[in-house]
């Protein structure tokens, strides 16, 4: 018997893809995704009536695209908008700030 190799499909019947908004414009959003290693794509999805939007689409925002693809091209199902990226705090600001911490306190 031969196994048969198909790919691996979701519950919903779409795939997914997540990147930044570059444009939006009337019926289509355009998304970057910059993968680690491969130089960034660019895709292209159209937006009808029956696309959900969750969120604000806006130029660079985050999002995650739930699509089909047809012969007319890719055509989003859901867009998830992703809140901005939290901002990494450093313990350096205390030393910027002028303040010496206790462990550095020379008497």
């Amino acid at each position: 018997m031969q196994a048969q190799e198909s790919a691996p499909s979701h519950p919903h019947g779409y795939q997914f893809l997540s990147g930044t908004v570059v444009e939006v414009l009337p019926g289509e959003l355009v998304v970057r995704r910059s993968p680690l290693g491969k130089p960034p794509q660019i895709r292209r999805f159209r937006l009808t009536v029956e696309t959900k939007i969750e969120g604000t689409l806006k130029p660079k925002a985050r999002v995650t695209v739930g699509y089909t693809s047809g012969p007319d091209g890719d055509v989003a199902v859901r867009v998830i908008v992703r809140p901005p990226a939290k901002k990494q705090t450093s313990h350096r600001r205390e030393f910027s700030a002028g303040r010496i911490p206790a462990f550095r306190a020379v008497s």
